[in-house]
């Protein structure tokens, strides 16, 4: 098994390995420029445009859609800052789907930045699904941003919606004495 940097750690008793329908491409995890890997997903090519004023939440979410409809794949984000508000019927933004790899361009250099006069509660602006099991995906090169001096609302960068679902549902009241 080849090592990718950053991407495996080894811990003694695991002795099987999940195999996905997906692999990601070397590039997603060493930093290096998007070339001609297949299956990619340009979010330009789903109508994204690099303009903060612009909601880009649905063009990235359809080529996030369109990814793991084929499977999987690698969505890419290409250089500039894209303008993102949370979905109309729910507190979430971008949902990263199962076997699905989003990629930008580089820290600084791809921006996803909510959108001027948000005002609501944005729990990720990249996320996983609540309530269902997302496995064997990842984000990398870009950067988040919350936009504070031009949003009055509740914003999260990234929420992994697993880790809401695996606490229990009922609490055990503590006796005081």
């Amino acid at each position: 098994m080849s090592e990718q940097p950053g991407a495996s750690t080894t811990v003694d008793g695991i002795l099987d390995r999940p195999t996905y329908a997906f692999v990601p491409p070397d590039s997603f995890f060493d930093g290096g420029p998007v070339g001609a890997e297949e299956p990619l997903f340009n979010v330009l090519d789903f109508g994204a445009v690099a303009d903060p004023g612009i909601d880009n939440r649905p063009m990235i979410q359809a080529a996030i859609d369109a990814a793991h409809a084929a499977g999987g794949g690698m969505v890419y984000i290409p250089p500039g800052t894209y303008g993102v508000a949370g979905a109309p019927d729910d507190t979430g933004g971008i949902y990263v789907l199962s076997n699905v790899f989003l990629k930008g361009a580089g820290m600084g250099e791809t921006i996803l930045r909510v959108v001027d006069g948000w005002d609501g509660t944005l729990t990720g602006i990249v996320r996983t699904p609540f309530a269902e099991a997302t496995v064997n995906y990842g984000v990398a090169d870009l950067t988040l941003d919350g936009n504070r001096d031009n949003t009055s609302g509740k914003v999260d960068g990234y929420f992994w919606a697993a880790c809401r679902a695996a606490r229990s549902p009922t609490r055990t009241p503590m006796s005081s004495g």
